[in-house]
């Protein structure tokens, strides 16, 4: 619990550095302290419980005005990206070395920004989450995308928001990029190349139609590829924050608000 303090600490000085005649609690109107705010948006995304069914301290209506405030000024994403770049200063290069991308289908409930049918996830409305992530699989590029477009698409724009987060890295050293066959395409290679990652792909056999032609892994390439598991460690984590695991909210930016505050809690610990 101590970290989550620490976090929360932080959230509430940056809070009302920037909103204080919002957030300052110097009229009588004001009944809720800022930090009692942030620990039951956290017990909200931790619970998944509903609206309706919420017992906490504040009123429901209040709290969700309190979420959309946050969610409309990126409070949590901002709060994210100063712990990123305090997190990316510390030995950069050893976190940095490998870099790993894939998708997860969010199942859709109440959504209705930007949700897509795909026909891989039972041809149900789903958004995609895309995460970037380096060797402790603290994520470097985050995006929500409609759940019907391609991997390999969503990959070559987040690259663009990776560099963001990597280009102090020694640059005498050629990152790992690596990804599933979903991601075996020639643009998002050479996008890799054109940032300068080294991409290391697993081979889609459906790009070949003469077998003899199918390419695999070397087995040192396997033995660096075995570290992609460390993006799909991070989509596990953030899935256990029950209202992240499905979209019950209506709004896309009030989704990727709950996954930055998320993130804030996981990258917590390294720093």
């Amino acid at each position: 619990m101590k970290k989550n303090i620490d976090i929360i600490s932080r959230i509430h000085d940056y809070v009302l550095n920037k909103f204080s005649q919002k957030y300052a609690f110097k009229t009588k109107n004001q009944k809720y302290d800022l930090k009692l705010i942030i620990n039951e948006i956290i017990y909200f995304i931790q619970s998944g419980v509903s609206y309706r069914h919420y017992r906490g301290q504040l009123n429901a209506k209040t709290l969700n005005k309190h979420i959309l405030f946050f969610s409309k000024h990126q409070i949590f994403q901002k709060i994210y990206e100063q712990l990123l770049n305090e997190y990316i200063n510390i030995k950069s290069y050893t976190k940095l070395k490998y870099q790993s991308i894939d998708t997860s289908f969010i199942m859709n409930k109440n959504g209705k920004q930007n949700i897509g049918r795909n026909k891989y996830f039972k041809n149900k409305m789903c958004y995609k989450l895309s995460f970037i992530v380096d060797i402790n699989g603290i994520p470097n590029s985050v995006s929500v995308n409609p759940g019907n477009i391609n991997d390999a698409k969503i990959g070559i724009n987040d690259i663009d928001n990776i560099i963001k987060g990597i280009k102090d890295i020694n640059t005498k050293i050629i990152p790992y990029m690596l990804a599933d066959k979903m991601y075996d395409t020639c643009e998002f290679r050479n996008k890799c190349i054109k940032h300068k990652f080294k991409p290391l792909i697993d081979y889609n056999k459906r790009n070949t139609k003469n077998n003899k032609l199918i390419k695999s892994l070397t087995p040192v390439e396997k033995k660096i590829y075995n570290k992609r598991i460390k993006v799909e460690n991070t989509f596990c984590l953030i899935k256990k924050f029950k209202r992240l695991y499905t979209i019950y909210d209506s709004y896309i930016n009030t989704y990727k608000s709950f996954i930055f505050l998320a993130l804030c809690l996981m990258i917590n610990k390294y720093i």
